[in-house]
């Protein structure tokens, strides 16, 4: 008698990453359980951790997704003006989108999660690399300015730890109910204060 194939596999990697990831953010690492985690994703348990390992392997995952989709969604607005203070305020518009997308006010998934994963090395390292490599990105940015006249350059590399800190700032305000128009008025004062002048353009 011929065999039957196996059962196909009844989820799609990427949706259930999307998924773990959107209960990561929304509940942080540490208040996430695996019980959440098989119900967002649509697995059983068996079946999860085959394809994606255990609750830290998911989380990272889910950041690394998160972190790539942040890249192609901000890198873009912030680097294609030619000024540096729209190419910023267009950077924090588009966060302010992603922070209030589906009027959820979620937030960032690295600011809402960085200050209570301590107990875990692994997930707290992944969370300090990401927060460097967004210094690093909008140091870069400063560094370009720099080049052309529109900052001193000293300091460069501040002021990109300084653009990452009002990131953060963004995403608690808008976690902690803060509308769109407040949360740019901020974004706005704060693009006038790291370019040393009351006027962001």
């Amino acid at each position: 008698m011929k065999r039957t194939r196996g059962r196909p596999r009844q989820y799609e990697p990427q949706q259930a990453l999307e998924a773990a990831m959107a209960v990561f953010w929304e509940r942080g690492y540490s208040a996430t359980s695996l019980a959440d985690l098989s119900e967002a994703m649509g697995m059983n348990r068996p079946s999860m951790y085959a394809a994606f390992g255990d609750k830290r392997a998911i989380y990272l995952q889910a950041l690394q997704r998160y972190q790539q989709q942040m890249r192609e969604r901000l890198g873009e607005p912030l680097m294609r003006q030619p000024e540096l203070g729209r190419g910023l305020t267009d950077f924090y518009f588009a966060a302010i989108d992603i922070y209030l997308a589906e009027d959820l006010g979620r937030g960032c998934m690295i600011a809402t999660t960085a200050s209570v994963e301590s107990s875990d090395e692994v997930v707290r390292t992944a969370l300090s690399e990401t927060i460097d490599s967004l210094d690093d990105l909008l140091g870069r940015r400063m560094a370009l300015a720099a080049e052309q006249g529109e900052l001193p350059v000293e300091h460069v590399e501040a002021r990109g730890r300084l653009a990452t800190a009002v990131l953060h700032s963004l995403s608690i305000r808008a976690r902690a109910g803060h509308g769109r128009r407040a949360l740019r008025k901020f974004a706005r004062e704060s693009v006038g204060l790291l370019l040393g002048s009351a006027d962001a353009g």
